[in-house]
């Protein structure tokens, strides 16, 4: 029990979509006429600067509010605008937010809210949506120690750490019926001379 079931029930299986705010949209990124984002899994939000990508997950947190669901919202840049919020209809006085800028207290956190909402009778089977704005602001316990000179190891322990934590929290995202939309940002790679410069810090997930 718990470990093995039959095809019928199985543990991956995504229960509950939280809209996107836009009809066309939720079918097109869950090739399902009533879908949006995928409650139980993570997915990764990244293009270029000032295209939309926090009011698209500001219309995520107002839609799973009006499924009487749970908005948690990681402001890492500290640069949310709580007239657009509104504007999109995000009831602030239930949105809970975060400052926190370190992928372990980040994680941490997450983990604990989480684990509070699986053991609650009353928010278990409620929506959640999370977002992290952004992963490029990110830093972790050992970049912020460090000083401003360049440091490889520190810089390649960003992703490993970012890849231990999503490995760590998806377990829990599927027990609280959680979505998490981890909104990235684009960079020019210098010096590429053939081909598309374009690049994602941590890497294309």
């Amino acid at each position: 029990p718990g470990s093995a079931a039959s095809g019928e029930e199985m543990f991956a299986e995504i229960r509950t979509w939280v809209s996107t705010g836009s009809m066309i949209f939720d079918t097109i990124i869950s090739n399902r006429d009533k879908g949006g984002w995928p409650a139980g899994r993570t997915v990764e939000l990244y293009g270029e600067e000032s295209i939309g990508k926090s009011t698209l997950v500001y219309a995520g947190m107002a839609g799973v509010q009006k499924q009487g669901g749970i908005a948690i919202y990681y402001d890492v840049e500290q640069a949310a605008s709580k007239e657009m919020m509104k504007a999109c209809g995000i009831n602030l006085s239930q949105l809970i937010s975060s400052n926190l800028t370190e992928i372990e207290d980040i994680f941490k956190t997450l983990e604990g809210t989480l684990t509070t909402i699986i053991s609650s009778k009353e928010l278990r089977d409620k929506p959640v949506f999370i977002c992290m704005d952004s992963y490029a602001q990110m830093s972790t316990d050992a970049e912020t120690q460090a000083g401003y000179e360049f440091n490889m190891n520190v810089s390649t322990k960003k992703a490993i750490q970012m890849g231990k934590a999503l490995r760590k929290i998806t377990p829990f995202l599927n027990k609280a019926n959680a979505c998490l939309v981890v909104i990235n940002q684009t960079r020019e790679n210098v010096g590429v001379t053939f081909g598309d410069p374009t690049i994602t810090p941590g890497g294309k997930a």
